[in-house]
């Protein structure tokens, strides 16, 4: 049986792709809740790969060693345009990851957003 894909930050039913035990990348929101903001799929793809690719943002540290990526608002309004632009040049992962983080990030009125990967 095949699960209608939902948007990201939207309660999953168990044993889907975003239950807690599968990797992803988190943000905070307005009101200060942690939300899971992208699924990882299968691909060779991270967080800093946004960094890497792209040359938007910058990597820091969490203090259990995972990637924190800082986005500032101008830098979010580019990230759709580059994912679209290397569609067909990045995994189809990395894509939707951008997608997912430009999705977040967009109305947000921050001057810069920060994500988390918990892998």
């Amino acid at each position: 049986m095949t699960e209608t894909p939902q948007k990201p930050g939207t309660p999953q039913k168990p044993g889907t792709p975003e239950t807690p035990e599968a990797p992803a990348v988190t943000a905070l929101t307005p009101d200060g809740k942690t939300l899971r903001v992208h699924t990882y799929q299968d691909g060779d793809y991270v967080l800093a790969d946004v960094r890497d690719v792209f040359g938007l943002g910058r990597i820091e540290e969490s203090d259990n060693g995972n990637s924190i990526l800082i986005l500032r608002d101008n830098e979010v309004r580019q990230l759709k345009s580059l994912a679209y632009m290397h569609s067909f040049d990045c995994e189809e992962g990395f894509i939707e990851l951008c997608l997912d983080l430009h999705r977040f990030a967009t109305g947000l009125n921050r001057p810069e957003v920060r994500f988390q990967s918990d892998i």
